[in-house]
């Protein structure tokens, strides 16, 4: 039977590609409602009422084009002040569905969930999205188009969920002032709407959005019935108290009560003014392991920080000029972004107090669209403080090709202390269902710098070609599989060549979020002189690697992931001398555990190990172990603990690098409404010690309150 429905499959399949690319866009009229729907009346699969409806949810992954496995009735409607969405999503087997209590905003991307979302200005560059797991727990970040997922973006709505016998229903209220729309009578969005399930590698939409075409906004369909709506006068104030007794090494106690306040206000509909005042991150969770150890540049770590992190894609180019962690101390900070007609913008400015010497952050961007689903920019980021004095300006694009290709440029000149530089960046890609490639030239001039962003090496052009082909059986077990193929050549302005990586890997995809893979890379680096102190002419190394990585959700209880790495290395840390060649091992293990639906443990080991190559004797290795436990007693409340040890074993007669251990605790209970208001109780504490064989000793211990208040008007 199976194959007599293949050519009917096939032609769809086309059919659809065909309405894409001729830009025939699905329309949903939205109806208007006296009340919202209510969850109980939804939850036998019954009457719609007045409702909208929208059904035929097709297949992305893993079979583009065909019919969803599970079928899924969306009903819609707004009642001037809210849009209110409802899932009804059967499935076969119910008993399969997963799906768990997790804290609001994260801990759902291995559940069964749902999602809308909207392009309010239906100009195909950024949409809300929103999304629920079947219990209801929330979810929110921005779709940037050319970017990816920006999960910073949180607002006031409200989600309800419910499993049922024969699958589950979804209800969402989405407050219109939660929204930025522009000021029109009759408003005109985009809108998509999407759901995952887990078990079967399974993402199915409405309208159909195919992997064979570049861009997800422009497969959107158009959202019309919105009439005569407007956010009104949406401002917000969030004042929050913090009280902390904390205490440094064999200090004594300290008691320090504080006060601080946030702000926002919407201007025009779509422009948004932000401000704080003393803010506290007191509850922002602690980064995620790196090895930090033996490495020649900055270690990336990302930005958590709530203000920072809202509307934060305003300000991202092709070169990172805006890195906010730079901001170690911030004592206050404003921020306006928004649209307006062609235009968006963003600006920001924050003060920052680091051991006593203040600095001023300030970073303006202005980006205009062009032709379909393109844009250019400019970008001005400036840091001024008793001992620096650095800015930047560029101007950047994005230019979308066809159905496949896009292109981002960008040109920067910066200014330090009266010394120029100039950093270019281009990266062409192609996006397809089985063939994709990616071109990149990068350029950094040996006196560029951006003390705003993140560009921890200068004086090197590179140039990079990478290749993936997959192989698509779309079988019962087998989703797909093939090569990936990376060449890279780094060289300095005098013509050194500083790095040349290449080599091929293989990738394995199964269903149930189940992949392995094996990769080799060839790899060279030469250090010179200003690299090392110790070096008088210029050295290279052999850097090769090879290894294979795994992840794997085929049990909803359990998610394993790793990866085991062996090859050659630079040890930058001698007894004396100069850097040396050693062996190197890397590991990486993560193990999530969820035994019961509101429990979750994730757990990592980081292990690198490097010794010498001629008798494999130790060198260092560094052993890095990270568990966090989050126990949801409700949607609102739960329990947050993380402990992470961290121990260097060096060999004296090797290195330079000195054995220690550090052990963290982190402890917060957290009640958590919406963005604005909530509780947190807190606890850190820190031991650390310098030699192995000694007893840990308490390098700090913090224990904080922390109450804010959303006031919206």
């Amino acid at each position: 039977m199976g194959s007599s429905f293949e050519p009917w499959r096939r032609l769809r399949r086309l059919s659809a590609a065909a309405l894409l690319v001729a830009g025939a866009s699905p329309e949903v009229k939205l109806a208007r409602v006296s009340a919202p729907p209510h969850l109980e009346d939804l939850v036998a699969m019954g009457s719609s009422g007045a409702l909208a409806k929208v059904e035929g949810f097709v297949q992305r992954v893993p079979k583009d084009g065909a019919p969803a496995s599970q079928e899924t009735v969306v009903y819609l409607g707004h009642d001037g002040e809210s849009l209110h969405v409802v899932f009804l999503c059967i499935d076969s087997d119910p008993s399969r569905i997963r799906a768990r209590m997790a804290p609001r905003g994260a801990g759902i991307e291995s559940d069964d969930r749902v999602s809308i979302q909207i392009d309010t200005f239906h100009d195909q560059r950024r949409a809300y999205s929103f999304s629920a797991n079947p219990l209801g727990v929330q979810s929110t970040a921005m779709w940037i188009e050319g970017e990816g997922w920006d999960d910073s973006f949180d607002t006031v709505w409200s989600a309800d969920g419910e499993l049922t016998e024969t699958g589950y229903v979804v209800a969402m209220t989405i407050p219109v002032r939660s929204l930025r729309f522009p000021p029109q009578a009759r408003q005109s969005w985009g809108v998509m709407f999407q759901r995952n399930i887990p078990r079967a590698n399974e993402e199915s939409y409405w309208p159909a959005y195919s992997s064979r075409l570049q861009g997800r906004l422009n497969q959107a369909a158009v959202l019309t019935g919105i009439e005569n709506v407007s956010p009104g006068a949406n401002r917000q104030i969030i004042p929050h108290a913090v009280a902390r007794s904390w205490k440094l090494g064999d200090s004594v106690d300290s008691f320090d009560p504080d006060l601080g306040l946030d702000a926002k206000l919407v201007l025009k509909d779509s422009v948004v003014f932000d401000a704080t005042v003393n803010p506290d991150f007191s509850q922002v969770e602690t980064d995620e392991p790196q090895v930090t150890v033996n490495q020649r540049f900055e270690v990336f770590f990302p930005e958590k920080r709530p203000f920072f992190l809202e509307n934060a894609s305003f300000f991202q180019t092709p070169v990172n000029l805006l890195f906010t962690r730079r901001i170690r101390n911030p004592a206050a900070g404003t921020r306006l972004t928004g649209k307006v007609g062609p235009y968006a913008f963003g600006a920001l400015v924050s003060d920052d107090d680091v051991f006593s010497e203040r600095s001023l952050t300030s970073a303006f961007r202005v980006s205009r669209d062009v032709l379909r689903q393109s844009s250019i920019g400019v970008l001005y980021a400036e840091r001024r403080g008793v001992s620096t004095d650095n800015r930047v300006v560029g101007v950047d694009s994005r230019i979308s090709i066809d159905s496949h290709w896009t292109a981002d440029l960008q040109a920067v000149s910066s200014r330090t202390d009266g010394i120029g530089g100039a950093a270019y960046e281009a990266r062409v890609k192609r996006a397809g269902r089985k063939l994709n490639l990616e071109l990149e030239y990068r350029d950094r001039s040996p006196d560029f710098r951006s003390e705003t962003g993140f560009e921890p090496r200068s004086d090197f052009r590179s140039f990079k070609q990478f290749a993936t082909y997959r192989f698509r059986p779309e079988g019962e077990r087998l989703v797909a599989f093939g090569p990936d193929v990376l060449v890279r050549r780094l060289t300095d302005y005098e013509g050194r060549e500083l790095e040349l990586t290449y080599g091929p890997a293989f990738k394995w995809e199964l269903m149930r979020q189940t992949s392995f893979g094996v990769y080799y890379l060839g790899s060279w680096e030469t250090l010179r002189p200003w690299d090392h102190d110790a070096l008088e002419g210029t050295a290279r190394f052999d850097a090769s690697t090879w290894g294979l990585f795994f992840s794997s959700a085929y049990f909803p209880e359990l998610t394993v992931s790793g990866s085991l790495a062996a090859g050659r290395g630079i040890h930058l840390h001698p007894v004396s001398g100069p850097p040396d060649a050693a062996g190197r091992l890397d590991g990486d293990l993560g193990l999530v555990v969820r035994p019961m639906p509101a429990l979750t443990v994730d757990n990592r080991y980081l292990w690198s190990r490097f010794e010498s190559p001629e008798d494999g004797a130790l060198v260092f290795e560094n052993h890095i172990l990270r568990s966090a436990w989050n126990y949801q007693i409700s949607k609102p409340l739960s329990v947050r603990v993380i402990l992470q040890y961290d121990a260097l074993r060096a060999s004296p007669a090797k290195t330079a690098l000195e054995s220690s251990r550090n052990l963290n605790a982190d402890v917060l209970l957290r009640y958590f409404v919406n963005h604005g208001t909530a509780l947190f109780v807190g606890y850190n504490g820190n031991l650390t010690d310098g030699d192995p064989q000694m007893p840990f000793l308490h390098d700090s211990r913090q224990l904080f309150f922390k109450l804010s208040y959303l006031l919206r008007f």
